[in-house]
């Protein structure tokens, strides 16, 4: 069995992931990463979905935990593939 740290670095597995679009007018909300993958970054705030959890029950838990905001979820925007290959040929 890999260690937590160890099984998001370099999982054995898919990792599903949401991320939210939160529109206010003309602005955007953004949160600057506290933790890898990329840490420091700007992004838009989300994180993995938990085993059994839908997909928008997701979104709106990420969002609270990150902004304290709570969300009404609309329409799908899009769904993206972030898969990222270190020197050694492996998914990291």
């Amino acid at each position: 069995m890999q260690k937590h740290e160890d099984a998001r670095t370099f999982p054995e597995r898919p990792i599903v992931g949401v991320g939210a679009v939160i529109l206010d007018a003309d602005r955007v909300l953004l949160v600057k990463r506290s933790h890898q993958p990329l840490k420091g970054a700007w992004s838009l705030p989300g994180g993995a979905v938990d085993v059994g959890e839908a997909l928008s029950v997701a979104v709106v838990r990420e969002v609270l935990e990150e902004t304290g905001l709570t969300v009404r979820v609309g329409p799908l925007v899009d769904v993206v593939d972030r898969v990222h290959w270190n020197a050694e040929g492996r998914v990291e």
